[in-house]
């Protein structure tokens, strides 16, 4: 029996400017109500100066409108963020390993650390659901 997967574009295409960020009005809500998985994929193209990538940044919410203040964090109070390094003068996609999809809703911030934009930033999420 074959496992159902379907894909969101959550992010994007999108720039995101030299040392700033993506807003959570910005993300598509991501309903994890019947999630067994979630891979997410991301894809930008870095300018050739770049050095420090970007990061991810998950935000949970119980109903969907209100939303944790702080990324989402383990029990150690350290954020749940995933960092990806730049690929100076070129276009990266990766994908993430599995993620536990333990709260209800999730949107995304992309975090750009770098002194130079992130251009055609796309974020995508890849969730395996129960039959």
């Amino acid at each position: 029996m074959p496992v159902p997967k379907t894909y969101y574009v959550l992010i994007g295409p999108t720039t995101v400017p030299a040392n700033g960020a993506t807003s959570l009005a910005d993300c598509q809500l991501l309903d994890l109500t019947k999630a067994t998985q979630l891979i997410l994929t991301f894809r930008g193209s870095f300018h050739a100066g770049a050095s420090n990538g970007v990061k991810i940044q998950m935000f949970p919410s119980y109903d969907g409108v209100n939303f944790d203040s702080h990324p989402w964090a383990d029990w150690g109070g350290v954020p749940a963020e995933w960092v990806i390094t730049p690929s100076p003068g070129a276009t990266k996609q990766v994908s993430s390993e599995p993620i536990f999809p333990g709260p209800k809703y999730l949107k995304f911030v992309i975090v750009n650390q770098d002194n130079y934009p992130v251009t055609q930033a796309v974020l995508v999420a890849t969730v395996q659901t129960v039959g």
